[in-house]
């Protein structure tokens, strides 16, 4: 049996048996054992001064600075992680390594002889961007992932069949922690508006908050908008209130895009950010992309144990590999979907009913948004906050004034 190795930190993972067993980069010394992966991810907030997240990044045989454990260098890291990996994917008699453009010469190196202790033969060791590029037939196509501590944009070329990649740009800093840290940031925000808690003052609910992150952004990816509970606290998160972090980095990822490109081929975890888009057409593998050019390829592909080299090249697929085009993150006001009714208790009102209710009106603006209209009573909160005159309203919106609370909801026939 032979598996897949995929060298993303921010996804690195096995595919054996079919599926993929994801392990992100985070070790963590629990003061006896090293764990890897999701359950090290889980504690990253609760312990992060025994959680290393950079050993992939910057693996060398250089001291380790700070300390985690017994481990002498990143390398030893790893090598552990390797070994996780491995026993997690059925112990495979033989592997291929996926490596990003952004590893040296001599981390390749480093990392070939890492692989070459553990009790498997490798078969070949091959750049990611190539064979993304590959699976997907594209021509001249800029591969973008997102790492843990950077963003990578590799260009590659099709000629003559084969998909070459090129040099590799890095944006340091731009990497899927730094955006965890801003999504956060901003979903801790609505917290503190909506309900007055705030998830990061504790680490036990920080943990949670980070916990949930990928599930909240598919949500928001589906329907515009999601709802996140934290020790007993509600806030409602749209895509409209994180769309700024994905512009920003669609602004610094632009720049690095060559005029002349005909298809931007993005890493999946890229698709999910709300507000992320490029002026170019985008596409974005599917998980099938890899194992599938791999299958099909590997007569070519394969390399004597005794002379691997990183392969920068790979044979086009005569497959037709699936990728789904990057759309605009669904927006519930922007798609003109609007309340209807006020939900209290069991009844639903017609909207029209809000000066009994509340003191003030409900009204429609250019048809596309519901607003706040007239005086509004100094007792009147919208999602735990004071309400302003002239105030938006979204579906899912809680009003309150100490005596009633209702939510904006669609009634549809």
């Amino acid at each position: 049996m032979t598996a897949i190795i995929d060298i993303n930190d921010a996804t690195l993972g096995c595919w054996s048996n079919d599926h993929w067993e994801r392990s992100p980069a985070y070790a963590w010394f629990d003061g006896g054992h090293y764990h890897y992966g999701e359950a090290a991810a889980r504690t990253a907030r609760l312990t992060p001064r025994s959680v290393n997240t950079r050993y992939w990044w910057q693996l060398s045989t250089d001291p380790l600075t700070p300390a985690l454990g017994p481990a002498r260098h990143t390398a030893d890291l790893v090598h552990g992680h390797l070994k996780s990996l491995y026993a997690a994917a059925g112990h495979p008699d033989s592997v291929v390594i996926v490596a990003p453009g952004s590893m040296s010469r001599a981390q390749l190196s480093l990392l070939l002889g890492i692989a070459g202790t553990l009790p498997f033969s490798i078969e070949a060791i091959i750049h990611r961007s190539a064979l993304f590029s590959a699976a997907l037939g594209t021509t001249r196509s800029p591969h973008v992932e997102l790492q843990l501590h950077q963003t990578l944009v590799t260009s590659t070329e099709r000629r003559k069949g084969v998909s070459h990649a090129g040099e590799s740009q890095q944006l340091p800093g731009r990497g899927l922690l730094a955006l965890q840290d801003r999504l956060a940031s901003i979903i801790a925000g609505r917290f503190v508006e909506q309900t007055r808690f705030d998830p990061q003052r504790k680490a036990a609910s920080e943990q949670t908050l980070f916990d949930a992150l990928f599930d909240l952004l598919a949500d928001i990816k589906q329907r515009g908008e999601a709802r996140l509970t934290i020790d007993g606290y509600q806030a409602r998160i749209t895509a409209k209130d994180l769309q700024s972090i994905g512009q920003e980095l669609s602004t610094a990822i632009a720049t690095l895009i060559p005029e002349d490109s005909e298809t931007i081929v993005l890493d999946s975890l890229l698709g999910m950010i709300p507000g992320f888009s490029l002026p170019f057409p985008t596409v974005l593998p599917g998980e099938q992309a890899l194992p599938e050019v791999i299958e099909e390829k590997m007569a070519e592909l394969r390399q004597p144990a005794d002379s691997l080299s990183f392969q920068r090249a790979v044979p086009i697929s005569g497959r037709h590999v699936e990728g789904t085009s990057l759309e605009a993150p669904a927006d519930i006001e922007q798609a003109g979907v609007l309340a209807t009714h006020l939900l209290s208790e069991d009844t639903a009102r017609a909207l029209g009913c809000e000066l009994a209710l509340f003191g003030t009106a409900i009204k429609q603006a250019d048809g596309k948004q519901l607003i706040l209209d007239g005086p509004v009573p100094a007792t009147l909160e919208v999602n735990g906050a004071r309400a302003e005159p002239g105030q938006t309203l979204r579906l899912g919106d809680v009003l309150s004034n100490g005596d009633v609370e209702a939510r904006l909801v669609r009634v549809e026939d």
